[in-house]
Parts: structure tokens; sequence; C-alpha cells
């Protein structure tokens, strides 16, 4: 039992022989990387979707990003979560990695993929992000820090990265 707790939460294992006798095993755990909103819960993901826990969201001050507009088929603790609709839970996970390879999770407040062409994302300033489709998303995420970077810590307002050759900021205060 110990053995499966084990591996249901580890995000990668390596096993590493150091001669002569010994062998060393460095296990990195899975942490929270977003909050999936679903019948009153928020199920914690990791970055690939593994499921981490399940909490009553009454309960908890979100810190992480909270995703809205899609509904789980199967949440199981130490599993990838299975989304009604296929192309939701792709584009979660699409996202998620962009958003950790941007190191933009600080920023993200709220995650609305209701609409899979029309994605938004709330920012912790208040900014609503239109990402649009799942199209080009690491280009989006690396524009979005650039934006970011000019608008100087302003609050409020719109960013569409809809068209990534049309990005339209609309103020803030």
């Amino acid at each position: 039992r110990f053995e499966e707790e084990i591996k249901s939460f580890q995000e990668k294992a390596k096993v590493k022989r150091k001669f002569p006798t010994r062998i060393v095993i460095e296990v990195t755990e899975s942490s929270e990387a977003a909050y999936i909103m679903f019948a009153g819960n928020y199920v914690a993901v990791d970055i690939s979707g593994k499921v981490i826990e399940v909490l009553k969201a009454s309960k908890v001050q979100a810190d992480k990003p909270v995703i809205t507009g899609m509904s789980l088929k199967k949440f199981e603790k130490g599993t990838v979560f299975t989304a009604s609709e296929a192309k939701k839970g792709e584009f979660v996970t699409e996202l998620l990695l962009s958003l950790k390879k941007n190191d933009l999770f600080a920023d993200v407040k709220k995650i609305d993929i209701s609409n899979l062409n029309n994605a938004k994302m709330t920012l912790n300033t208040e900014t609503t992000v239109i990402v649009g489709d799942n199209s080009q998303l690491d280009y989006k995420m690396a524009y979005l820090i650039e934006v970011l970077k000019n608008l100087d810590n302003l609050r409020g307002g719109e960013i569409d990265l809809s068209d990534t050759k049309n990005v339209i900021y609309k103020g803030g205060k």
C-alpha cells in the first residue's frame, strides 16, 4: 500500500547506482498547479493533470489558478483526470504546461474554458486575457509576458491574444 501511495503522487523518480554497493533514489513529488472547479469542489491537479486531492471549495482559499467551464468524467487521486469533453481536458493540460514554461502561474487567478475557441484567464491584477483557442499557446504566453511588462502593474482592462498578429489591449486603471 505504501509503495502505491508514493507511486501515485510522484512527478518523477531517478534511480542511480553509486559504486560499489549503494543505490540512490531521488523522488520529485507532484505538487498542486491548479484547481478545477467541479460540483462545489476544487479538484487539485498537478502540471500534467494528475489529481492530487479533492477539497470543498467553501473551505479553501484558492492560491492557485481556478479552472471553470469544464466538467469531469473521472477524477481519482493519483491518476490523470478525464474531462467530459476530451478537447477541454487537452486544452487545460496544454495551458498548464505553457503557464509553467513561461513562469506565469503566480499571475493567474482564474481560467475559463467554457468556450474552447474563446478561453479566458483573469490575472491577479483583475486584467482579463482572451487566449482564444489552444493554437500557439507558448507564443501567446511569451507575448503576454511582454505586454505585462509594458502595462507597469495597471489593474483591470483586457488583453486579447486570440489573434497574435493583432494583439489588443483595452484600458485599465
